[in-house]
């Protein structure tokens, strides 16, 4: 996303909705194909949903 579109969805993305949580959810999610080891993708899925 860029600067301009991040700024857009602050709002939505910090209010209470399920649709901002599922968003939020689906985000980190992609984050965790960067990581190098599945054993430390598993760690971050789980501390984030702790």
């Amino acid at each position: 996303m860029t600067r301009r579109q991040k700024l857009r969805f602050k709002v939505p993305r910090d209010s209470t909705l399920k649709t901002a949580r599922a968003w939020a959810i689906k985000e980190f999610a992609m984050s965790l194909w960067h990581y190098a080891s599945k054993a430390w993708a598993r760690k971050g899925w789980e501390r984030w949903l702790s």
